[in-house]
């Protein structure tokens, strides 16, 4: 029940915000979500994490950062810099997860 009532009142909040604010939560989301390979492979996994998963998602969370101030493209071909540097972090991390013994 609890979770009903959060929803409602986040899709209140929503609907009352400003343009600026869902944006804000939106791009907060995304840089959160680039985290996510990296836990998922600490999480799911009995094998200990490499140094260069913690690397490539630093330095993807850096190109992130970068592409919202418009340092680096936004885009990457037709696909949002956020939604490629997660794929690529994804699969990095299924190959560094192979690649350990």
């Amino acid at each position: 029940m609890a979770w009903f009532g959060f929803a409602i009142i986040a899709m209140i909040f929503s609907i009352l915000a400003s343009d600026q604010l869902v944006m804000l939560a939106r791009v907060s989301f995304a840089g959160t979500a680039m985290l996510a390979p990296m836990i998922l492979t600490g999480v799911l996994t009995k094998k200990t994490m490499g140094n260069e998963i913690i690397i490539a998602t630093a330095v993807a969370l850096v190109t992130f950062i970068l592409s919202l101030l418009g340092v680096v493209p936004g885009d990457v071909g037709p696909i949002r810099m956020d939604l490629f540097l997660l794929v690529s972090l994804g699969l990095f991390s299924v190959v560094s997860y192979l690649l350990r013994k």
